[in-house]
């Protein structure tokens, strides 16, 4: 029954009404913490599990296609797989360092 779901839901680049409906459970953070405050619970929504497939799928989608067609900016390192932010991060601190170095003695360039 769900991959009918799935597929429509793909098909039509909709999410059904019924799978946007959530439920959101309170718990206590800590069991210390006086129980009538509100600011001391944890909310968790909760979505049907076809919700979150489909997210997952159509998220999956979206990134194959823009590896697949090369959309991502060289720079970019957020959804790609390989790059992370610390290699994001050095490889600026290095242009930065280059620049600086660049414009203390500009006859090097």
């Amino acid at each position: 029954m769900t991959a009918p779901i799935i597929d429509w839901s793909m098909d039509v680049s909709v999410m059904p009404l019924c799978l946007k409906r959530f439920t959101v459970t309170s718990l206590l953070k800590i069991s210390k913490l006086g129980k009538e405050d509100m600011k001391n619970y944890r909310r968790i929504p909760s979505l049907p599990f076809i919700s979150e497939l489909i997210e997952k799928l159509v998220a999956r989608g979206v990134k194959e296609q823009l590896e697949h067609d090369d959309f991502h900016d060289s720079y970019q390192s957020a959804y790609r797989r390989g790059p992370s932010t610390e290699a994001c991060s050095l490889e600026s601190a290095h242009a930065l360092i280059v620049m600086r170095f660049l414009m203390k003695d500009p006859g090097l360039h």
